[in-house]
């Protein structure tokens, strides 16, 4: 990479950060609601919302993952926005990855292709 680039590419990330610092600035007069526990699943009849009963390693591991993947998702665009070779690992990788939706659209239209029982049995002995 000769100087010129690097000096492109130094241009990008701070122009990128000074971004991010003038729009973060604007939230000091945000006022949030205060938090409301996260619903793993609707409520029984009568009953209220928020965590079931054993829920609570699903919901470390979710927060876990959104914390994670908040820290490396600036610093990952920065990267494919810097790195050609990135961007064409990346576009290489999405289209690998096509099919995947693809593949959940069709379970939803017709799961009786893939024979996919809509109600299981709750006890696999009785069926």
């Amino acid at each position: 990479m000769n100087v010129q680039k690097k000096a492109w590419s130094l241009v990008v990330v701070v122009v990128a950060v000074a971004a991010t610092v003038v729009l973060a600035t604007g939230l000091s007069a945000l006022e949030l609601r205060p938090a409301q526990p996260f619903a793993m699943e609707a409520p029984a009849e009568g009953g209220e919302w928020g965590l079931q009963p054993g829920t609570r390693a699903l919901e470390i591991a979710l927060q876990a993952f959104v914390i994670i993947a908040g820290v490396l998702l600036p610093f990952s665009v920065l990267y494919f926005i810097v790195s050609p070779d990135a961007r064409k690992q990346v576009l290489r990788m999405l289209a690998s990855l096509i099919w995947i939706p693809a593949l959940y659209i069709a379970i939803r239209a017709r799961p009786e292709l893939f024979n996919l029982d809509q109600n299981p049995p709750l006890n696999p002995n009785l069926a």
